[in-house]
């Protein structure tokens, strides 16, 4: 036992003098005979895949959204408990992540709709997302939309498809 002991801590010390230890996990376990080591090289599986499987696992954690990978729409529960209150509905491109989808819950956003990685989101999806929340809202939509081009000029698509419906939507540009 003493020897595991000896060769355990030369392990770690020689595990955290590599330089890729910072942008790495070290995960090992100790058995009785030997001591198992393995690096984590990325938290990203497939770079096509990133955003959908972001916005899954962000559903798994928290069950109570609804999450329609097919639009790439992040929902609030209880939609209908809002019908007297404006819903607030954001997006934008999936930079790092998509940032929007952490802020969907009560008091919060009602949807958060995402695009690809750099790319906004297609005002097909968008107009989703205002239909969903539409159907049990009353007062009207708030689009908070950041300032990029992409974003600003599909947003104003589906909004101006919304207002057609004779939907109350408004938008808000924000410099995020």
């Amino acid at each position: 036992m003493r020897f595991i002991k000896k060769w355990c801590s030369f392990a770690i010390h020689k595990v955290t003098q590599k330089n890729d230890f910072v942008n790495s996990y070290v995960y090992f376990s100790v058995y009785p005979t030997k001591i198992l080591f393995r690096t984590m090289k990325s938290l990203v599986n497939e770079v096509n895949n990133a955003v959908t499987e972001s916005l899954f696992g962000l559903s798994f954690a928290f069950p109570q959204l609804e999450y329609q990978e097919s639009h790439k729409v992040v929902l609030m529960p209880n939609l209908q408990e809002r019908k007297h209150k404006v819903s607030l509905i954001c997006g934008g491109g999936s930079g790092h992540e998509p940032f929007a989808a952490g802020y969907v819950g009560n008091g919060m956003l009602a949807a958060a709709v995402a695009g690809s990685i750099y790319a906004a989101p297609p005002s097909k999806h968008i107009s989703y997302a205002i239909d969903r929340v539409s159907q049990y809202n009353n007062t009207g939509i708030l689009m908070v939309v950041p300032n990029y081009t992409g974003d600003c000029l599909n947003f104003g698509i589906a909004i101006e498809k919304a207002r057609q419906k004779g939907l109350k939507v408004r938008k808000r540009k924000t410099n995020l």
